[in-house]
């Protein structure tokens, strides 16, 4: 029955995911950011693609890969791509280090086929990283698409995700959106999650 369930959303350490100072806007290029370790579930291949068809378009952006997966195929696929320069691949790296490339990025692009509820979601979120992720990805309902990031539907539409990476540089917007994350902060911290499962197994 309905009024059995009990629904408490995930957070974070907001002492470690938190903001640093805002990219200048006179900087040239994107710093871009992908962190999974499952890359093909996680939708590089999708990102990579649209990397280099919105560099078509004019896209001056850098990615760089955190996460310690499997990355022959997807380093082969930016040299196939002409992007291996643009493309930084670090393996895997500690919860400290990431804190400070989320602070350090312009945006956290997933493209994920599936995740029930991403964590470096939450986690770029509560960075005031603005993130670019799909319907089928969890942590899409703690956002809303245009306000803290954009939600695409299928991370196969390669056009699509193309498209939301060139609207990124509009710098205004991505200001905009920083700050749209930032406000959810209260709401993804992990000390309020803790108290609501710690109220539902005591009954409080």
């Amino acid at each position: 029955p309905a009024e059995s369930l009990v629904t408490i959303p995930s957070g974070v350490d907001l002492t470690v995911f938190r903001p640093g100072s805002i990219a200048d806007p006179q900087a040239e290029g994107l710093r871009l950011l992908f962190v999974g370790h499952n890359f093909r579930l996680k939708g590089l291949h999708c990102l990579l693609r649209a990397l280099g068809s919105a560099g078509e378009s004019g896209l001056q952006a850098e990615l760089t890969v955190a996460g310690g997966g499997a990355n022959g195929a997807f380093k082969a696929l930016a040299r196939r791509l002409g992007l291996a320069s643009r493309v930084r691949f670090l393996g895997p790296v500690a919860a400290d280090e990431l804190a400070a490339l989320y602070r350090r990025s312009d945006a956290l692009v997933h493209p994920t086929f599936a995740d029930h509820c991403s964590l470096v979601v939450l986690e770029a979120l509560a960075s005031g990283l603005p993130v670019l992720t799909t319907r089928r990805n969890g942590a899409a309902e703690r956002m809303e698409s245009g306000r803290q990031g954009l939600i695409l539907e299928d991370p196969r539409d390669i056009a699509a995700l193309a498209a939301a990476l060139l609207g990124l540089q509009d710098r205004e917007k991505l200001d905009g959106m920083r700050a749209a994350a930032l406000a959810l902060r209260p709401q993804l911290d992990f000390a309020q999650h803790a108290r609501r499962v710690l109220a539902w197994l005591t009954g409080a």
